[in-house]
């Protein structure tokens, strides 16, 4: 999950994951050795305005991976040691009762996204909603 604004430089982001490892290899040896080509989708979204307090407004990311999970209860969003992702905050309070769920179409195919608990920083000015049905939430 990428948290992205008009300032996000997505060339380096892209980069950062690429580089991360993933079974002992950087990710971009699995992709080239499975043939996985980076495509830009552009979802041709628009900014809404609003009279909204944009001071009071929070970030919203999904969890779906134990690294970022274990990164974020460290204080930290991304595997990268970035101002943008400590957030300003250094520890997150567990949020059981919240439930999300929404439709995310991809051309042609519709994925069902569900949240069941979530973790909010301490500062309230990022909120990480654990996604439902993947290797955080699946029991062995």
């Amino acid at each position: 999950m990428l948290v992205a604004n008009q300032k996000t430089d997505i060339e380096k982001c892209v980069e950062i994951a690429l580089n991360q490892l993933f079974e002992g290899a950087p990710l971009s040896k699995l992709f080239k050795r499975n043939n996985i080509e980076m495509t830009y989708l552009d979802l041709k979204e628009k900014p809404v305005f609003n009279n909204a307090d944009k001071s009071k407004e929070i970030d919203v990311g999904s969890c779906d991976r134990w690294n970022l999970l274990y990164n974020m209860l460290k204080g930290s969003y991304t595997e990268s040691q970035t101002n943008y992702g400590n957030f300003g905050s250094s520890k997150y309070e567990f949020i059981p009762e919240i439930s999300i769920e929404y439709n995310l179409k991809i051309e042609d195919e519709i994925f069902c996204i569900k949240h069941s608990c979530a973790f909010v920083n301490d500062i309230e000015t990022r909120l990480i909603p654990i996604q439902d049905f993947s290797k955080l939430t699946e029991m062995s």
